[in-house]
């Protein structure tokens, strides 16, 4: 299959806020997109349409040329991994079991994870940082290790296409990096899947991606690299705040006024 992560002239309302109006939009192989925007836009909401969790008022959302409602679940989520903005566990597993809990799309009926599905997770883990947590109790972890497990357990299911929210959420700076990197670094690799992540912060999202799309709250959006989507004075009507640009040899950072 070619192709990547396509958004058709969609609308998306959520209340009295238009998240997006005709959006055309599309995640390619090898491309790391940062959706930007304020709180309340819709944001999450979004993410969840292009994971199919939610309906669009209008438009499409296909993968790879088929849309989302004629793939299989098992197989879509072969393909598609998502990350909500936060979850819980109320049942009693393990820090390892709750990494293997990404496997269950790639086992058959009544099958029990196999070594190679045990490797994965230990992987994932390692490259969390709670390797040397995997017997632990995970109802125990704090929050910002019950978010690095998530992303392992993420991580653990392999798909080519990532749909993360907020992946930083909790995380401490040396962890943002860490794993943002890490998550980035998988598309680099495969260069057959692409992620769209859902960040606050735009100077990380400058960091991890190639892509940005803005949601200004009112229908309106912005898609492109850097140098099409991001000015200061582009941010400050995204946030509402006066931002400004500071020069450095990687390139601008922006900072609020």
């Amino acid at each position: 299959m070619s192709g990547g992560l396509k958004v058709t002239a969609a609308d998306l309302r959520i209340g009295d806020v238009c998240v997006c109006e005709n959006l055309t939009w599309e995640v390619l192989p090898g491309e790391r997109w940062a959706i930007l925007g304020r709180n309340g836009v819709g944001k999450s909401t979004l993410l969840h349409a292009l994971a199919g969790l939610r309906p669009l008022n209008a438009g499409s959302v296909a993968l790879q040329g088929r849309e989302l409602a004629n793939w299989p679940r098992r197989l879509l989520a072969q393909r598609l991994g998502v990350l909500f903005q936060q979850s819980e566990s109320a049942f009693p597993a393990t820090v390892l079991e709750t990494a293997l809990a990404g496997r269950h799309p790639h086992l058959g009926l009544w099958a029990w994870e196999g070594q190679e599905d045990y490797a994965l997770a230990r992987r994932a883990l390692e490259a969390v940082g709670l390797a040397a947590m995997e017997s632990r109790d995970a109802r125990t972890l704090s929050g910002g290790e019950r978010r690095r497990l998530e992303i392992a357990a993420v991580l653990t299911q392999n798909p080519p296409w990532l749909l993360l929210d907020e992946p930083a959420n909790h995380l401490d700076l040396r962890y943002q990096i860490r794993i943002l990197e890490q998550l980035s670094g998988c598309v680099d690799e495969s260069r057959s899947g692409g992620l769209a992540m859902v960040l606050h912060d735009v100077n990380l999202a400058l960091r991890v991606c190639n892509r940005f799309l803005l949601l200004f709250g009112d229908g309106q959006w912005r898609a492109g690299d850097a140098a099409a989507t991001l000015s200061a004075q582009t941010l400050s009507q995204l946030y509402d705040h006066p931002m400004q640009a500071i020069a450095t040899p990687g390139g601008p950072l922006y900072h609020p006024q």
